[in-house]
């Protein structure tokens, strides 16, 4: 992990001494002593570079915690503080457009979430996997066409030196070098920072309840309003706090991109309604290893199929790395298929015993299919899912502790 942490300290340094650099080297403007105009121009221009350099990571930042919220309010903030007569040569998402579908697609989200606490987990589900397809898609849109379009608004700023003659081309180097080399820098840390906050927006999929999945999506609002408060009034303490947070979801990575596969394949087999869809033949049962799964990281996505008395369990580590398997020893236990509400679980037990471990959560995809698949892996048994079951134990409960006032008493034997 420190061969990815490394790089972005080594660039980010690079880029800010060679900008703040310059500033310092720079002497100060004195007219007795015949210094030209276009030094005194060209060292408040480095200066001025370095601090939208300081604006352009925090914003960053902000927009991968939440990139539709962080595009609108970044538009709308760039639309407000520039005059009207300059308002035409600002950057595309300044448009009232742009903008303006952003933050009312995020209004409409936080509705969702607002009155959504009142609906059962359950039936709002498919809003839910709508939301993960649009986090998706908005940071795209924020990577690909915001971050570029607004490191590229910075670079006309020397033009006027260069288009003057005073300033040779070596010259506007410190205003020009330091804006590529944020690109790569910006683009990693958003890359990193959003699929740690995308992978909690995964997460909240399983979410039991909306007032949980409210209250979670209410603390991220807080702390990036935070986040966005505490930039404004030092913007170094912003770039501090966005580097700690960039590191932290560098550390995470393996575990937030696990749970970013998880959030696109059940989003996708959710809002198809894949579950009602015929198992065509020949088709790879697919799903997500548990804790109970040795050798292989929770969440990992992978192919399971069963050789003899061994369950196998092959994945590709990140999607692309080489094909590893996993093999389970199925002597002196009994192989289950149990039964879910979103989708179902390869489970094991050891004879006996009432607990069993579950092993492989399978995809949405393989829901009201666990027949077939019980038969294909020849399980033992059909679990009950643990809701249903969970009921049921309510139920019994119920009938034990309260009598029913229609009830007779009953007689002792004999």
């Amino acid at each position: 992990m420190k061969f990815i942490i490394a790089p972005v300290f080594l660039v980010f340094a690079l880029v800010t001494t060679q900008t703040f650099g310059q500033t310092s080297s720079a002497e100060t403007p004195d007219p007795e002593a015949g210094v030209p105009m276009a030094e005194e121009t060209l060292n408040q221009s480095v200066f001025g570079e370095a601090v939208k350099l300081e604006r352009l990571v925090t914003s960053t930042t902000g927009m991968a915690i939440s990139p539709l919220l962080g595009m609108g309010v970044l538009g709308l903030w760039e639309y407000l503080k520039t005059d009207a007569e300059f308002r035409a040569d600002l950057p595309w998402y300044t448009n009232p457009w742009v903008w303006g579908v952003a933050l009312g697609i995020f209004g409409l989200g936080i509705f969702k979430n607002t009155f959504g606490a009142l609906v059962p987990e359950l039936l709002t589900k498919p809003l839910s996997a709508l939301s993960v397809l649009e986090n998706k898609l908005s940071g795209l849109v924020v990577a690909l066409a915001v971050i570029p379009a607004s490191i590229a608004a910075q670079i006309p700023e020397s033009a006027p030196l260069m288009e003057s003659g005073h300033a040779p081309p070596l010259a506007t180097m410190p205003l020009i070098a330091p804006i590529f080399l944020a690109l790569p820098l910006l683009l990693l840390m958003f890359g990193a920072v959003w699929m740690a906050f995308h992978a909690l927006r995964c997460l909240l999929l399983l979410s039991p309840s909306t007032i949980i999945t409210s209250g979670i999506l209410a603390l991220k609002a807080m702390f990036l309003a935070g986040f966005a408060a505490l930039s404004v009034l030092s913007p170094w303490l912003g770039i501090a706090l966005s580097l700690v947070i960039v590191v932290f979801c560098i550390a995470i990575s393996g575990w937030a991109f696990r749970w970013n596969v998880f959030g696109s394949i059940f989003a996708w087999d959710v809002l198809l309604s894949r579950f009602d869809t015929p198992l065509k033949d020949g088709e790879e049962i697919s799903g997500f290893a548990r804790p109970g799964l040795p050798g292989v990281k929770p969440r990992t996505y992978g192919t399971v199929r069963r050789e003899g008395n061994e369950l196998v369990f092959r994945f590709q580590p990140w999607l692309c790395l080489p094909s590893r398997e996993v093999r389970v020893l199925l002597s002196n236990v009994r192989l289950g298929v149990r039964k879910g509400l979103a989708f179902p679980a390869i489970t094991t037990r050891k004879a006996g015993e009432e607990t069993y471990l579950s092993l492989i959560e399978l995809r949405p995809r393989f829901k009201t299919h666990e027949d077939l698949i019980a038969n294909n892996l020849q399980a033992e048994e059909i679990l009950p899912s643990r809701v249903v079951q969970g009921a049921r134990n309510a139920l019994r409960w119920l009938r034990e502790v309260v009598d029913s006032p229609m009830s007779s008493p009953r007689q002792l034997p004999g």
